[in-house]
């Protein structure tokens, strides 16, 4: 084999270097992701927001069916004034109003 160049092994001083400095790096950015976590939004469902879920199925299942959605779209309205006088009792066209304005407060 001569006239070949080796091609540096790991074990050449760069690469170590290389390697070690990277190792360095990986362990850093865990301790900074791990501080985070701690900082973080929480993006689990409540329990409210589960109970919300479930009501608003139950009342879209009741109320709107499939075939009466397509119908009232063909409307000139576009929806039906009974189910959204069925809405607004529920409380669902005002969640996103602060609670000291009258909304849900969502």
């Amino acid at each position: 084999m001569t006239g070949v160049v080796p091609i540096a092994s790991s074990t050449s001083r760069g690469i170590g270097r290389f390697r070690f400095r990277a190792g360095i790096a990986r362990v850093v950015a865990w301790q900074n992701a791990r501080r985070r976590r701690a900082e973080c939004m929480d993006f689990r469902v409540t329990d409210e927001q589960t109970m919300l879920r479930d009501t608003v199925r139950s009342f879209v299942a009741d109320k709107a069916p499939m075939a009466s959605v397509r119908e009232w779209m063909l409307t000139r309205a576009g929806h039906d004034p009974t189910l959204w006088s069925g809405i607004a009792e529920l409380g669902l066209a005002s969640m996103h109003i602060p609670e000291e304005y009258g909304g849900a407060g969502f």
